[in-house]
């Protein structure tokens, strides 16, 4: 179970890291944190992010090194170009369901993930916290 894999105990030092918003600037920050944590062999065993640091936390999380992230940032993938194309914009107005939110889920899948998907076998345990917008609760995904 996810539970049980949430809150088991580790042995020895359980080392756990936020990170938080702030758009590319504060991705390349993270990913250099964590490349430094890889090589001075301290393994991260639990991320907790949100906003844009759950997207340098999942391509880790999937199994990818902080180098690579920032390899990829160096290639400033056209983020802008694919928000407002006239795909998106088409897609906006003939599927009342699609949203800005759904071009960026598949903007990040094609550039970074190449459709890996979360789960059980990831490591570390990824915690991606957001805000519900209807109810303006806080919600955990894991």
């Amino acid at each position: 179970m996810i539970e049980e894999r949430l809150f088991r105990r580790l042995p020895g030092l359980t080392v756990a890291v936020t990170l938080s918003g702030g758009a590319y600037r504060a991705a390349a920050f993270h990913a250099g944190v964590l490349n430094a944590l890889d090589r001075a062999k301290i393994r991260v065993d639990y991320l907790s992010t949100n906003s844009g640091g759950s997207i340098v936390g999942s391509y880790y999380a999937v199994g990818h090194t902080p180098q690579q992230f920032l390899d990829r940032l160096k290639d400033r993938p056209r983020l802008p170009n694919d928000f407002f194309s006239i795909d998106v914009v088409l897609r906006d107005l003939v599927w009342p369901g699609y949203t800005r939110g759904d071009a960026y889920t598949e903007h990040f899948d094609r550039i970074l993930f190449a459709g890996r998907r979360l789960g059980e076998g990831c490591w570390p345990t990824l915690l991606v916290n957001v805000t519900d917008y209807e109810s303006g609760r806080q919600k955990v995904y894991y």
